[in-house]
């Protein structure tokens, strides 16, 4: 899914503070950087597929 950066900013950052804004801006950096690291690992694809679990299945249903 994918999910404009004018449409993430009306949905999470706007109203929020400088201090606010930097923190998430960080957090999509980690996060970023911790997909691209799983994606890059030679072990990628070849483990078991992982269900989520309902509550998360329920929030992105949600989201959609």
């Amino acid at each position: 899914m994918m999910i404009s950066p004018e449409g993430y900013y009306e949905e999470y950052l706007k109203g929020k503070t400088k201090e606010q804004i930097m923190t998430a801006i960080r957090g999509l950096k980690q996060e970023i950087g911790r997909l691209k690291n799983t994606m890059e690992s030679p072990d990628y694809g070849e483990g078991p597929i992982i269900h989520p679990s309902e509550d998360t299945r329920i929030h992105w249903t949600r989201t959609d």
